[in-house]
């Protein structure tokens, strides 16, 4: 099949380039193409996997000013 590029961004083609390690744009864009659905779902991933560390980490801080508000109640005991 032949697919015609046009009216691409030079610095996005470059781009693509750098990253697929081809030397022509259309062998660059069609690598990228490929693998768009795994790296969007490595994308998705991370995404999930921050919130996840976020949440975490929010319930860490919650847990650290407790602990803090309860050493200030033991030391006006």
């Amino acid at each position: 099949m032949l697919v015609k590029i046009t009216n691409l961004d030079e610095a996005l083609v470059n781009k693509v380039k750098e990253i697929t390690g081809e030397r022509t744009a259309a062998k660059a864009v069609s690598k990228i193409v490929h693998m768009y659905p795994n790296l969007t779902e490595e994308l998705n991933y991370s995404k999930n996997k921050i919130k996840e560390l976020e949440s975490i980490l929010g319930n860490k801080k919650m847990n650290e000013m407790k602990i803090k508000e309860a050493i200030s109640v033991l030391m006006n005991v």
